[in-house]
């Protein structure tokens, strides 16, 4: 027997009396509260099964009970009838945010808690079982679990009997049963609608029911499973995606492991390549700061996603503990992430995978076009042309002189290319780190005289080609990591059980 606490001042009481005559009155919606005069703190309530669902038809029984610290303390709520349902323990208990990070000691009504418990019915939430079995049941085997939910309702709930009612009770309760028969079609989206922010406050699913159609008819309907909304196409394909990431079979296994190297080797990797990029003389010359600022901010974008991959994996661990350890179960870690932190999340991560897919076809289309014209157009316009320049300049002078030590250690260098002199000193060290000789044409190198006993090849090829390659190396991957974190990004973002 679950026994109140007398031990409630008497503004509190006073309210909570308030509530109760309040609650008499009020027509909830699938919900009759049972009201106990002998002693008023027993609050107890019956919650009819939600339609499309496998408690459609039963009538459950559900008692609130009032702590000594009330209401500072959220209430437990037990349903004294036996349900098969993941968050509700074989005893009763029920785990529901309402009850508790969410409870505002400020703000509460003995109605909003019964209807959301209602509501907890037609959206359960194996993440947080408490019951171990249900929960198992619904994220692996729906039918097994509809199955049994519905035995257990026909047993346990079909024809509960209530206390004696008056005549004019009789009559209320009958007039709400029919009520709500007419308004079947639109009983669980107004539900649903009217408690979603509550239920999704701690980032977990909301859900749509799904309506009889045709030969569906014909079959028990089941309610929307987690992350299972049936709205949108996206809401299909995103449900898909976290179901194959979710299951316990060998390519669930498979997937998290690639998702998460393949987080890990994204990351590793932009850093290489910006930290290349970075100090590569030629890169920075020739393709400017748009591949620097393009890498930082494809990595400001992978951040953010990795931390939400972090974050699953956290929240997935919690749930095993919570399913295996029963003195762990009922007890939420309050470092979870509210509904409008994943949201925005979400969009930071949408808009930055956005700007670096688009910087990185920029990136891509410029090496290409910078490539194309050392390759195919050397010395025609811009620094090419300065280049080829001071290369025939250099050439001249190393005839004059009949130097044949590396040119600048040659007598009258200093006053022939008088510093600073860029593009000789550019040119140089293309010789050394290309190990080409000659600018558009391959020739005798000017610097590097090592060079002439290796393959000469002209340093504009050599640097085409080299720009070419980095453009891609950095673009290319950042433009198709991008556009799948944009992507997913902006599903998630919209993502209706969010």
């Amino acid at each position: 027997m679950i026994r109140q606490n007398e031990n409630i001042s008497p503004k509190v009481f006073n309210l909570l009396a308030r509530q109760l005559t309040a609650l008499q009155q009020e027509k909830l919606e699938g919900v009759h509260f049972v009201p106990n005069h002998e002693d008023p703190l027993d609050v107890q309530a019956i919650v009819e099964g939600p339609t499309q669902t496998p408690y459609e038809g039963g009538s459950y029984r559900v008692k609130i009970v009032i702590g000594a610290e009330f209401p500072v303390q959220p209430p437990r709520a037990v349903f004294l009838t036996k349900i098969f349902h993941p968050n509700i323990s074989l005893n009763g208990d029920v785990c529901v945010n309402t009850l508790k990070r969410d409870w505002d000691p400020q703000n509460w009504s003995l109605a909003h808690v019964l209807q959301v418990i209602r509501c907890l019915l037609i959206v359960p939430f194996p993440e947080s079982a408490l019951n171990e079995e249900a929960g198992r049941l619904f994220m692996e085997s729906y039918n097994e679990y509809y199955t049994h939910a519905a035995m257990m309702n026909r047993v346990h709930a079909a024809l509960l009997p209530t206390e004696p009612k008056t005549a004019e009770s009789t009559e209320d309760l009958e007039q709400a049963k029919k009520k709500a028969l007419k308004q079947e079609d639109g009983a669980r989206s107004v539900v649903v609608r009217r408690f979603g922010r509550t239920l999704r406050s701690s980032s977990r699913p909301d859900r749509e029911s799904r309506r009889d159609t045709g030969a569906a008819a014909e079959r028990p309907m089941r309610p929307t499973r987690l992350m299972d909304v049936r709205s949108k196409p996206s809401n299909d394909f995103t449900s898909f995606l976290l179901r194959c990431y979710d299951s316990r079979s060998c390519g669930g296994v498979c997937l998290r492991t690639v998702v998460l190297l393949g987080s890990i080797g994204s990351v590793i990797y932009t850093i290489s390549v910006l930290t290349y990029s970075a100090h590569n003389v030629h890169v920075r010359f020739w393709l400017g700061d748009l591949i620097i600022v393009c890498l930082s901010i494809y990595l400001a974008a992978l951040l953010p996603a990795f931390f939400m991959l972090m974050y699953k994996i956290c929240v997935n661990a919690q749930r095993r503990v919570i399913l295996k350890d029963p003195r762990a179960r009922g007890h939420e870690d309050p470092s979870r992430c509210s509904l409008k932190t994943l949201r925005f999340i979400f969009m930071v991560m949408t808009l930055l995978a956005s700007l670096a897919a688009v910087l990185g076809y920029i990136v891509v289309s410029n090496g290409m076009d910078v490539s194309s014209s050392l390759l195919l157009q050397c010395g025609k316009s811009g620094n090419s042309e300065a280049l080829a320049s001071k290369d025939l300049a250099l050439g001249e002078f190393q005839s004059a002189q009949r130097c044949t030590r590396s040119l600048d250690a040659c007598h009258g260098f200093a006053e022939a290319f008088p510093p600073p002199a860029p593009y000789v000193s550019y040119l140089k060290v293309l010789e050394y780190e290309l190990d080409c000789a000659g600018w558009c044409g391959a020739h005798q190198p000017f610097f590097n005289l090592q060079a002439a006993t290796g393959h000469e090849e002209a340093c504009a090829l050599r640097l085409g080609r080299h720009l070419w390659t980095v453009s891609t190396v950095a673009g290319a991957p950042t433009m198709a990591g991008g556009a799948l974190l944009a992507a997913l990004g902006f599903l998630f973002y919209n993502f209706e059980a969010l």
